[in-house]
């Protein structure tokens, strides 16, 4: 999960990333399955991240499920959780 508001945040999505396998040691860190959530959705006038900025990010990172979301007004929440059931079932 990244701050649209917050570029640095959206940076830092790929060090969280490798940090994470790097701790999990999955059996197959190419399809093990992230999902991407695009936060503050409710405060898209001061975004700092433009969308296809993370939408190509998510693409070269095979193809990881994205949503923008917001938890403050729950816009694309049940959406993101059922995108997560969905590739997990």
């Amino acid at each position: 999960m990244f701050d649209i508001t917050n570029a640095e945040s959206f940076e830092h999505l790929e060090q969280w990333k490798s940090n994470f396998l790097d701790k999990a040691m999955p059996k197959d860190p190419k399809t093990f399955p992230f999902f991407v959530f695009a936060n503050k959705k409710d405060r898209a006038s001061e975004r700092q991240v433009n969308a296809s900025l993370y939408k190509e990010w998510a693409k070269k990172n095979n193809d990881l499920p994205l949503e923008e979301t917001s938890a403050l007004d729950s816009h694309n929440i049940e959406r993101a959780f059922d995108s997560i059931a969905s590739k997990l079932l």
